[in-house]
């Protein structure tokens, strides 16, 4: 039957474009006055169970950056060919009615369903021609839809034993934090670490921090310890200090992990960093400050934070579409990162330090490194 649905659009008209996914198809018609384009991508039932709502944000971003300049309208039909409507409905509704919708090609039942939501139905006239098609019983088996999800273990493996509940809270936007354990367990070593130096932090000055792995210009070029750029990022002043960092962390963290996956993640965290201290450190020695001592994670956190920028750059609709993204804790962590240490200092008559140098750093490093990592951005432009 997936066939059959592609000759359906190519009978129509529709110019195809090619996608290195064959369990995805996208068709493209621009009517006769050239002000809307129609689009339409098919989607398998295997290629739909393994997608999350945020991935089907990003390949709908990627088609209307391709089609943007072939008319001042764009409208992008997805067709799933699944008999599984609620899992469909959490990944693709409520979206933008003016240029989204969707249709629920259903071979187990015969059935059709289409998107309530949206404003107009450019492809009415599929509605037939695909009752028509599934007449045929050879069509349901070829569809691959024999069993329901939780009957089919092949399927079932694929959504790495994700429950009914567990799926509902990733689609809400309400769930989906506590499944990024990277960015859990940084929070809980840059916590342990804490607590086995708190008695350092407490009881003893400068000395006793660089002792635990703090970097400055002396310790770093004059001593030749450059593992300090490393172990001075999971060392805080303080139970403020380290609480401040840990909530933005996980803020900004979960977000960028779920797009880039663990290994890529945690190769920006590592270079942001070590990149933010090597600039901080650079930076107080080129000013005099040689012996200025740095520690903090809040270098790493701005990579992420800066990483997390270029996303919502690349994929301005997750701006507004995407449950869960923080955007409101990036001008709140520029407040806490630089505010909070002045307030700090004047109520307590106390000088404080602002690592201007690492954040500034890690924010340009983090983004940088996305840019470089997003993979997903280049084969969606390739």
């Amino acid at each position: 039957m997936w066939d059959e649905m592609r000759a359906l659009f190519v009978e129509r008209g529709f110019q195809s474009v090619e996608l290195n996914n064959p369990g995805m198809a996208m068709y493209y018609q621009t009517d006769a006055a050239l002000q809307l384009v129609n689009a339409v991508w098919m989607i398998s039932d295997a290629e739909m169970r393994n997608m999350k709502r945020m991935q089907y944000q990003e390949y709908l971003s990627a088609m209307l950056r391709q089609l943007r300049d072939r008319a001042p309208r764009i409208r992008v039909t997805s067709v799933f060919l699944t008999n599984d409507i609620d899992y469909v409905n959490l990944l693709a509704s409520r979206m933008d009615p003016r240029m989204f919708g969707f249709y629920i090609i259903n071979p187990m039942n015969n059935a059709i369903h289409v998107d309530p939501y949206q404003e107009c139905n450019t492809l009415s006239w599929l509605t037939p021609l695909f009752s028509q098609l599934m007449q045929d019983d050879q069509a349901k088996t070829m569809a691959g839809l024999i069993y329901p999800d939780w009957q089919n273990p092949v399927l079932w493996k694929q959504n790495v034993q994700r429950s009914e509940k567990e799926t509902l809270e990733w689609y809400s936007g309400r769930g989906h934090r506590l499944k990024c354990k990277a960015t859990l367990w940084l929070i809980g070593i840059n916590t342990v670490i804490f607590f086995i130096t708190l008695v350092t932090i407490f009881t003893g000055g400068a000395q006793e921090l660089i002792e635990a792995g703090g970097a400055s210009g002396e310790t770093v070029f004059g001593n030749g310890q450059i593992y300090r750029l490393v172990t001075a990022a999971f060392l805080h002043g303080g139970i403020d200090h380290l609480i401040g960092n840990m909530v933005f962390l996980f803020a900004f963290g979960d977000v960028v992990e779920n797009y880039l996956k663990v290994k890529k993640y945690l190769i920006l965290y590592a270079i942001a960093g070590v990149g933010s201290n090597l600039v901080a450190v650079l930076w107080r020695t080129v000013t005099g400050n040689y012996e200025l001592l740095g520690i903090g994670a809040s270098g790493a956190i701005f990579g992420i934070m800066g990483a997390m920028t270029m996303l919502m750059y690349r994929y301005p609709e997750l701006r507004k579409t995407s449950k869960g993204v923080p955007l409101w804790a990036i001008p709140a962590y520029v407040v806490y990162s630089v505010g909070y240490p002045l307030v700090l200092g004047a109520i307590t008559d106390t000088q404080t330090n602002i690592d201007l140098a690492a954040h500034i750093g890690g924010f340009i490093i983090g983004a940088i490194v996305f840019y470089i990592l997003d993979s997903k951005y280049k084969t969606a432009n390739a």
